[in-house]
């Protein structure tokens, strides 16, 4: 699979031969700058957005695990190499790294 921003406030899951969407996820109330996939977990995903939230997804549910609160734009986000931190950064707000423990 592969993951790409969709449109404007989600991103979602593809095959990465053909480019079939295969999911949305739609949470984000603003553009979505980042979307990565867990490599350890590959059921995870985490995305930063505009609207000042680094979010937690279970691809399989389509579901929201946990919305990180920013003080500004989330550019970037990504996980540590054991997929037990989301780390992020934005315009202000340095690199934030919280522990999924």
């Amino acid at each position: 699979a592969c993951f790409f921003r969709h449109r404007q406030n989600c991103s979602s899951v593809g095959q990465w031969e053909t480019g079939e969407r295969i999911k949305i996820l739609n949470s984000h109330t603003s553009f979505v700058n980042s979307c990565y996939p867990a490599r350890k977990r590959p059921q995870l995903v985490c995305t930063g957005s505009d609207d000042e939230t680094v979010t937690l997804w279970a691809i399989r549910k389509k579901a929201v695990i946990h919305m990180f609160q920013n003080t500004y734009h989330a550019l970037a986000s990504t996980f540590n190499d054991t997929s037990d931190q989301v780390i992020s950064g934005g315009i202000y707000d340095g690199i934030k790294v919280w522990d999924l423990r």
